[in-house]
């Protein structure tokens, strides 16, 4: 079966929860593992290789292409259903909602517990520069994070991020409804010169985390998966495949250039780059089989992907929580005790992202796919369209 045919037989593609899984992994090594090592401990990842798969929290990044390839390919598949909007929508929320919710209600009942802890490093760490509870609950916490120029409470600072792409779901949609294909793209592709000139901008003149968070200085990250997402879909998909040997030549330049950046390619370029290597890393999967894919669909790096949106949430909870439990500190690892805590922290928020995702999320998820697109000539025949995996 080749790519154009994987698009339109709607299949669940594993491929795509192994990106998915591949994301995750990124992110909690970071913030568990290498991340968070001493200068002067012993057993340093190569430089390389932090670079490559951490540097810039390149997992997020990745999650965001993803997140433009899936979503944009639901909207384009949908968008002549006459219950877009509230099936989206309402999908979206039965998604994310519940483990952020209960992210929350975590956070705000600790906040209260931790008024009168006499430990530091809880306040040090998990509840540093607090934030309103009400730009969380609006997903407006980005905004508020760059206005501070801080990264806010650990236990929820991770959750920046959905704020991004709650935005994104907000406003694409209509994009996608009211605007024709070429008009989406010349938006896109504008996005994707205009972002990295912006975030490059708000380093320089404000500092890091000023343009880290907002979302316009992050959406061309979204836009290569939305382009992404056209490309598989179009004629030109072909194209691509009778050119993978060059592709894959000029992705592995671009992973070079990122292991082992010259000083004339800026940091925001760097991570426009990631993300372009991110895109191509999904349109690989509909231009070829192989050891690629066979790694992609492989039951761990699967089973990754699915566990991988409450595993992203919860980690850093958990992360901060055994730090200071165990050893007395903030995450920081400086010798074996350090490491131990960390595989730790691994091996218990994956088990309760696991527990979470088959007993807690599962339910919810089922109750929005009850919820089916019609199309407009055909309003009895509730169809899922041709979205080649659940996002």
């Amino acid at each position: 079966m080749n790519g154009t045919e994987l698009v339109k037989a709607g299949n669940h593609l594993p491929e795509l929860d192994g990106i998915r899984g591949a994301a995750v992994l990124m992110v909690v090594l970071l913030h568990t593992l290498f991340g968070v090592m001493a200068p002067d401990f012993q057993y340093q990842i190569p430089r390389p290789l932090y670079g490559f798969f951490f540097g810039g929290g390149g997992g997020v990044d990745l999650f965001f292409v993803l997140s433009g390839f899936l979503i944009g390919g639901i909207l384009v598949d949908h968008r002549d259903a006459d219950n877009y909007f509230k099936v989206f929508w309402i999908r979206r929320a039965a998604r994310i909602l519940p483990v952020y919710l209960l992210l929350m209600v975590t956070y705000v009942v600790a906040k209260h517990i931790g008024q009168t802890a006499g430990a530091p490093w809880f306040h040090a760490f998990l509840m540093v520069d607090q934030l309103p509870t009400w730009a969380y609950l609006t997903f407006t916490q980005n905004y508020f994070m760059a206005a501070e120029n801080t990264g806010g409470a650990r236990w929820v600072g991770i959750t920046w991020s959905l704020a991004v792409e709650e935005q994104f779901y907000l406003v694409f949609p209509f994009v996608v409804f009211f605007l024709p294909k070429k008009s989406v793209m010349k938006i896109a592709l504008a996005i994707l010169i205009l972002a990295p000139i912006l975030r490059g901008y708000l380093w320089d003149r404000y500092g890091f985390y000023v343009g880290y968070f907002p979302t316009p200085a992050r959406a061309d990250g979204l836009m290569f998966g939305v382009v992404a997402a056209y490309l598989i879909r179009s004629p030109k998909l072909q194209w691509l495949a009778d050119r993978r040997i060059i592709l894959d030549i000029l992705a592995g330049v671009a992973i070079y250039t990122l292991m082992w950046p010259p000083l004339w390619i800026g940091t925001s370029a760097a991570f426009s780059l990631r993300s372009a290597l991110f895109a191509y890393a999904i349109v690989r999967i509909f231009i070829t089989d192989g050891i690629y894919r066979k790694i992609l669909r492989s039951r761990f790096m699967v089973f990754m992907g699915l566990i991988s949106y409450s595993f992203y949430m919860y980690h850093q909870a958990i992360n901060g929580l055994f730090h200071g439990y165990f050893l007395n500190q903030v995450p920081r690892i400086e010798n074996w005790s350090g490491v131990a805590v960390g595989v730790s922290v691994l091996l218990v928020s994956g088990t309760l992202a696991t527990l979470s995702t088959r007993y807690f999320e599962k339910p919810f998820r089922d109750l929005g796919k009850r919820f089916k697109y019609r199309l407009l000539e055909s309003k009895n025949k509730p169809v899922d369209g041709a979205s080649v995996a659940h996002a």
